[in-house]
């Protein structure tokens, strides 16, 4: 364990739909947007999380959903504000770049999924994505949604309530992605979506090298 540290917990809130919005003393650690930090239970079960925080925030945030029987979510969730809690350092590959010029980002999330797109739009608050496509259960798993006002094409859908958004999943909006072989194309949450939106480009022509993601394990 000589590779994790102690960060005191600066906040831990619990919605009502099973997600922690868990906030850490940030000391020194440097990262970029899509980064992972792992997180270590008292009896070393180790779990990573993408950091939500952006990149000029004095704090580290993730979003946790807790799991019936995960080792570490359960861990999480019964910590308290001012306890320590064992992270390692930043590490990952799927880190979204800043849009250019004739080269859009266009993402894609489901559930806590949507983290380190969060982490993006903090860092890069004046180059947001072109496209935000999001799924969730219910509407309190929507989760800082203040941060989606600068996107332009934004697409919110949830599956098991009624409400002002598309119900259903996020792949029956798929008619609204825009494709272009420029274009980056980022897939964070279930592998189940990730599979279908690797599915749909690739049939589209979108090359391999093009579409990025990483999937999200309960634990």
């Amino acid at each position: 364990m000589t590779s994790f540290k102690n960060h005191k917990i600066l906040g831990i809130n619990h919605s009502n739909s099973g997600i922690i919005e868990l906030v850490l003393e940030r000391k020194n650690i440097l990262f970029k947007p899509g980064d992972c930090i792992a997180i270590s239970s008292i009896d070393e079960k180790i779990r990573p999380y993408s950091i939500s925080s952006g990149i000029n925030d004095n704090f580290l945030s993730f979003l946790v959903r807790k799991i019936d029987k995960g080792q570490v979510s359960q861990y999480i969730s019964n910590l308290k504000k001012n306890d320590d809690l064992l992270i390692s350092k930043p590490f990952g590959w799927f880190n979204p770049k800043e849009n250019k010029i004739n080269q859009k980002n266009i993402f894609f999330a489901t559930g806590t999924g949507i983290a380190p797109f969060l982490s993006y739009l903090k860092s890069y608050p004046k180059n947001p994505p072109d496209s935000l496509f999001y799924g969730v259960r219910k509407i309190d798993d929507l989760l800082d949604i203040k941060n989606f006002s600068m996107i332009k094409n934004l697409y919110i859908s949830i599956s098991q309530e009624e409400s002002n958004y598309h119900k259903g999943r996020i792949t029956e909006n798929f008619s609204y992605i825009p494709l272009s072989k420029n274009n980056n194309y980022y897939c964070c949450g279930r592998e189940s979506m990730i599979n279908e939106v690797r599915s749909f480009l690739k049939n589209k022509g979108i090359p391999n090298n093009k579409i990025f993601n990483e999937v999200f394990f309960n634990g």
